[in-house]
């Protein structure tokens, strides 16, 4: 049913309005009651917005009918084309951990967001952030573990790394 022509919705709008002015005359016929225009021009109205949304009607199609197509507010301009932008996306960094006691038993579980940082940053904060939680909970006897081969090495043998890893107070 797309109009390949230019111009060719006309024809079809011409069509249209007759079949629902036919079918109208029919129930007002059946109602015993006069027709009624304003359901006419709705139904070919909704009709061609259907059929637009479904991309039946090309924009081509309506040349010569322009003002027809506005006046049933059938928006027949020339879309633009959509502007490329780039895009990047920064994963935050955040972790968490748990403390348990010495039968590993879940007392605590804990989960932080830092930010945009370095994987080795994120495992340095989630220590810091368990250590602080196990100093409120006057809690003397810790076992901590990490998952950085690296961040163990920064906080075992007296590597100082770089300066922002110095300073996760």
């Amino acid at each position: 049913m797309a109009a390949a022509r230019e111009g060719a919705n006309s024809n079809l709008l011409l069509l249209f309005i007759c079949w629902f002015l036919w079918l109208e005359r029919n129930e007002a016929k059946q109602r015993g009651d006069r027709m009624n225009i304003t359901g006419v021009i709705w139904n070919v109205k909704n009709l061609l917005h259907n059929l637009k949304r479904a991309r039946l009607f090309t924009r081509d199609a309506w040349n010569g009918c322009k003002k027809v197509a506005e006046e049933l507010e059938i928006v027949v301009q020339r879309r633009s084309k959509p502007k490329s932008i780039i895009v990047q996306w920064l994963k935050p960094k955040g972790g968490g951990g748990t403390i348990r006691d010495e039968h590993g038993r879940l007392c605590l579980a804990y989960c932080e967001k830092y930010g945009v940082a370095t994987s080795i940053e994120a495992e340095l904060f989630e220590l810091r952030t368990g250590l602080k939680l196990c100093k409120e909970r006057d809690i003397t006897s810790v076992w901590a573990e990490v998952d950085s081969q690296t961040a163990l090495e920064l906080l075992t043998e007296g590597s100082r790394g770089p300066w922002w890893n110095t300073y996760l107070q």
